[in-house]
């Protein structure tokens, strides 16, 4: 089903875009926000009404493929009229983008959330984490000063995540090095660190308010053969009950193996949360019952024996966390995709989802072969993977998780109908709104689909720039995002439902 091509306002020529990546690979996530947010693997949300910035606060959703900060939260809010319930069967582009907060001078920013009072924005200020709220008018605050604390990471953080209370905030912060959470409350500001690596493997992933209290979940590994990736989920509030917290609980964390959970190789982890729970998906493939032989080889060079060629199923696991508990309990459900795969030429391991020959694209909420983003109104999850129905078709397969576990899409595909269209190596993301699955891709002219129980709707947009975040609006989607260099401001690009 096809809606068609939509055209756009556009705000200037495009001479170029710069990226400004704090990470070594773009992370996932989906923000909430503007009343009944949407969350995401780095992300923070909120859930509510539909109207302006504002909406019933309660808690906020995450996001880094690193993954999230979830948003807790916000009181009463007013605003635009519309409704959660309200069908959105597309998007346009039908408003200039608009500065959300221009960072000091060479202090570039990370979006870490949103909630009823603005987008989160975490800035990098001399290697320190400044958190500012800024809004769609354009008003910011400050909520965290980098100068009210002495950060214990020694290096340039990679990801943070952050978490709005009542009483104050939650950062947690990442520079590969180690993992710290930053709690302030009221004037006084704290710093744990809760992991340390000499492998510059450490991710901040989620930050939600579970039913323990505060949950924090952070990755470590490579995700890689001999280096797997472990995910530890803590209830932090404890230790913060404590009245001389410790300046370092890593020990104790390492000390609790119910917290930690590792993954086989590329496991491909990616965290969203949802006011009161994190979603967590991994890749899995079993080459031993997954794959079969095509009869098909490819070629390899450099003395090496040529490889088969595998049609395999796989699978994308997804977990959902309201304690760290949680961390060990059965996937609540398993999305199963198809693709071609094809073994690195003289690898010594079985195939695993790396070897997958299309991969999702990059981005907020992205992780090797998936996309995934939360609707903070249902707490529902979309999920999108890429899909192969023969060698030489590529495409897409969408889901929708509800908190119970129910697939309320499940199975429904999209084949490319163009060569032309490809989300490898593109920037993308992925939202969820009114019980359809949103997956978008490519800078400038931008491909999307939509999809729903029985079918998947693809259009076009014209000069959305590179997403490094997603918030809900009222009706529709704002995509946080950079714009020409030297221009180091965040922008919110608005997107309206088609209805």
């Amino acid at each position: 089903m096809q809606v068609g091509i939509i055209a756009s306002m556009k705000r200037w020529a495009i001479v170029g875009v710069v990226v400004i990546a704090l990470a070594d690979a773009c992370s996932s996530g989906k923000g909430g926000g503007q009343g009944g947010g949407q969350g995401g693997g780095q992300s923070g949300g909120q859930s509510g009404s539909t109207g302006g910035m504002g909406g019933a606060g309660a808690a906020g959703g995450s996001g880094l493929g690193a993954t999230g900060g979830a948003v807790a939260g916000g009181g009463s809010g007013t605003g635009g009229s519309g409704s959660t319930a309200d069908s959105c069967l597309g998007l346009r582009l039908d408003a200039p983008a608009q500065v959300l907060y221009t960072p000091p001078t060479n202090a570039v920013w990370e979006f870490a959330g949103s909630d009823s009072q603005g987008v989160l924005l975490a800035i990098d200020v001399d290697s320190s984490v400044r958190l500012v709220s800024a809004s769609s008018t354009g008003s910011s605050q400050v909520l965290l000063d980098e100068t009210a604390y002495q950060p214990t990471w020694g290096f340039d953080w990679r990801s943070a995540v952050a978490l709005r209370r009542s009483d104050g905030v939650d950062v947690l912060v990442s520079d590969r090095y180690s993992v710290a959470l930053v709690h302030r409350q009221g004037s006084k500001v704290s710093v744990i660190t809760l992991a340390e690596s000499d492998n510059a493997d450490l991710t901040a992933m989620a930050l939600t308010v579970g039913s323990s209290g505060t949950l924090a979940m952070f990755g470590r590994g490579k995700d890689q053969p001999g280096a797997p990736e472990a995910v530890i989920a803590v209830d932090v509030d404890p230790f913060l009950a404590m009245v001389n917290p410790y300046p370092s609980i890593a020990k104790q964390i390492n000390a609790m193996p119910q917290a930690a959970r590792t993954f086989t190789p590329t496991a491909g982890a990616n965290a969203l949360a949802t006011p009161t729970a994190i979603w967590l998906t991994t890749e899995r493939l079993d080459p031993a019952t997954d794959c079969h032989d095509t009869g098909q080889t490819v070629f390899c060079g450099g003395g090496n024996p040529s490889v088969s060629l595998l049609d395999c199923a796989w699978h994308v696991d997804v977990f959902r966390l309201t304690k760290g508990a949680d961390m060990q309990a059965a996937a609540l459900a398993t999305v199963t995709g198809r693709a071609y795969v094809q073994p690195e030429c003289g690898a010594t391991t079985p195939v695993n989802p790396h070897d997958i020959m299309e991969n999702i694209g990059m981005g907020w909420g992205m992780s090797n072969n998936h996309g995934t983003g939360v609707d903070l109104v249902t707490s529902q999850l979309g999920v999108v993977l890429n899909y192969q129905s023969s060698l030489t078709s590529v495409g897409l397969q969408f889901a929708l998780v509800d908190p119970s576990g129910h697939l309320s899409i499940d199975g429904v595909n999209q084949i490319f109908t163009s060569s032309n269209i490809s989300t490898t190596n593109s920037f993308s993301w992925t939202g969820v709104r009114s019980g359809h699955v949103f997956y978008c891709s490519g800078e400038v002219l931008t491909d999307c689909w939509a999809a729903d129980a029985s079918a998947v709707s693809t259009f076009q947009l014209q000069d959305v720039g590179v997403p490094r975040g997603t918030v809900r609006l009222p009706d529709g989607f704002g995509v946080v995002e950079p714009m020409n260099n030297p221009d180091t401001s965040a922008w919110l690009q608005p997107l309206t439902c088609l209805h």
